[in-house]
């Protein structure tokens, strides 16, 4: 039946194959029979030990799409320059999902031998690394002379134990059964010394000595180990020749160490436990207390109350330290909470949960450093309540005409300067004076001067009357200052001036 192509797919295979054809053109310009082309430099590098490992991975790929003239000089390079008669220390696991994996897929897409005793041969050349009283292979052999051996007395989970795909596949193309039963032979043995709780370590034994100390993981160096189980139950159409790959084999190696309700150990020595987290909770408190004590003093000092100085306060260490060591304290109290249900109940899913709320916990304080500080972090200076209340005070003080060239600075943690250049109010300035130094005086001064027959009396008064409302705008301008700094206790320098919209004479 005829399955009318969907435009959309066309146009997007006639894409993904114009990339290829792309990136194929490049690597037969620059690196053609090279392991792998580096396109910044346009040139080859044999980093597999000059195997052709991107030619041969991508011979399935050529082929399916339909490149028959690249799939065809590629056919050429393996059949005439394709020699693993190298004086290289190869991968057994890099070698066999690359190298053998890449020419079998060919053999199996074109039918042409030549692919499969290629796979052949380089598969006979990596089978003495599985030559170890376990049978569980090293993970580096010498492709001409044929030793084997590991970097360190252990091989890697993922390097050993992840062949079987390729070498089943080979013992099934080839009729010989010895690639399946080296292969194979790794699942039984691990199989044998199982672990009770399903979690594989990373370093295995080829000699058969038990590891005392490994990383366990599903993550690099195991991974491939459990994808590797499913895919070869799959590959053998899940029948009984492949039964110790089945779901319910899969459930001891796969399910099972996921499963935190049957392998999250129960924690042993509960008391030394609970000895630490008290102990912990013991320090914790104590500094917390320390902290909450600084913010009241902080709080009080800048006449706030301690809600507005956690989120306004000019100093924010111990607004910091109160945030952290309330989180620490309450994680603590969580953890032993955790461990109390997990002793009581024997359920260790209280300890995942109970890690989950920490974390988010955490989340929570950083979330509001964050935003607590933020001006900080953005460079800015004065908190912007702080600046209106500054700006609003100055507006409502009658000496007061206009604020020009409003600006701020951070001079130090929490420290500020502030400048601000002010058009007095000429009228109300001298009234303020002559409240304070007595207008009859100053009255009586004046007609005493105009009444004196020397011209000299009356200019020098006045020149006394002018240094005096002087000395007065700077009281005032002073006043100003010290208003402005008991406001904002952060504030440290005040710099007011006198506006002057005419400029200096030049």
């Amino acid at each position: 039946m005829d399955i009318a192509d969907d435009p959309v797919d066309s146009q997007r295979r006639a894409k993904v194959k114009d990339a290829m054809r792309h990136a194929w053109s490049s690597y037969e310009k620059y690196a053609w029979g090279h392991d792998e082309f580096q396109p910044q430099t346009k040139n080859g590098v044999d980093s597999f030990g000059g195997l052709g490992a991107t030619l041969i991975d991508s011979l399935d790929t050529l082929y399916i799409m339909g490149l028959d003239e690249q799939f065809q000089r590629a056919r050429e390079w393996v059949a005439n320059s394709l020699d693993f008669n190298k004086n290289y220390d190869a991968s057994v696991f890099e070698t066999t999902i690359r190298v053998v994996g890449g020419l079998l897929s060919a053999y199996d897409l074109s039918g042409d031998k030549l692919f499969l005793d290629k796979a052949q041969d380089i598969a006979d050349r990596l089978l003495p690394a599985w030559n170890t009283p376990t049978g569980i292979p090293y993970n580096i052999i010498n492709l001409s002379h044929g030793n084997p051996h590991n970097h360190r007395w252990t091989a890697l989970m993922a390097y050993s134990a992840s062949e079987q795909l390729e070498f089943i596949a080979l013992s099934q193309r080839t009729g010989d059964p010895k690639y399946q039963q080296k292969a194979e032979n790794v699942i039984l043995e691990i199989s044998r010394t199982f672990p009770d709780d399903g979690l594989l370590p990373v370093h295995i034994d080829p000699a058969g000595e038990p590891v005392v100390y490994s990383t366990i993981t599903f993550g690099a160096m195991g991974d491939s180990f459990y994808e590797y189980l499913l895919k070869v139950w799959i590959q053998g159409y899940r029948t009984a020749a492949v039964g110790h790959y089945s779901p319910k084999r899969l459930e001891i190696f796969i399910i099972l160490p996921f499963d935190i309700r049957i392998n999250i150990r129960q924690p042993a020595n509960i008391g030394y436990a609970a000895l630490v987290i008290g102990g912990s909770f013991i320090i914790e408190s104590i500094s917390l207390v320390v902290a909450i004590q600084a913010v009241r003093k902080g709080a009080a000092a800048e006449g706030m109350t301690v809600r507005d100085y956690i989120w306004r306060g000019h100093d924010p260490t111990a607004v910091a330290v109160m945030a952290e060591d309330g989180a620490a304290v309450t994680g603590l109290a969580i953890a032993a909470a955790s461990l109390v249900a997990v002793n009581a109940t024997g359920n260790p899913i209280y300890d995942p949960i109970c890690s989950i709320i920490v974390s988010n916990l955490l989340g929570m304080v950083a979330i509001f450093l964050i935003q607590r500080n933020r001006h900080a972090l953005i460079g800015r200076a004065i908190d912007d309540h702080d600046m209106d209340r500054v700006l609003q005070f100055l507006k409502n003080d009658p000496v007061v005409d206009s604020i020009y060239d409003c600006k701020n600075e951070v001079i130090g943690p929490g420290f500020f300067r502030f400048k601000a250049e002010i058009d007095f109010n000429g009228v109300v300035l001298v009234q303020n004076y002559l409240e304070r130094a007595g207008r009859e005086e100053w009255a009586k001064q004046f007609r005493e001067a105009s009444e004196q027959k020397d011209d000299a009396a009356l200019p020098k008064l006045m020149s006394c009357y002018g240094e005096e409302v002087v000395t007065a705008l700077g009281s005032e301008v002073d006043g100003l200052e010290k208003e402005i700094q008991e406001i904002v206790p952060g504030i440290r320098h005040v710099d007011i001036e006198a506006h002057n919209p005419i400029g200096p004479s030049p």
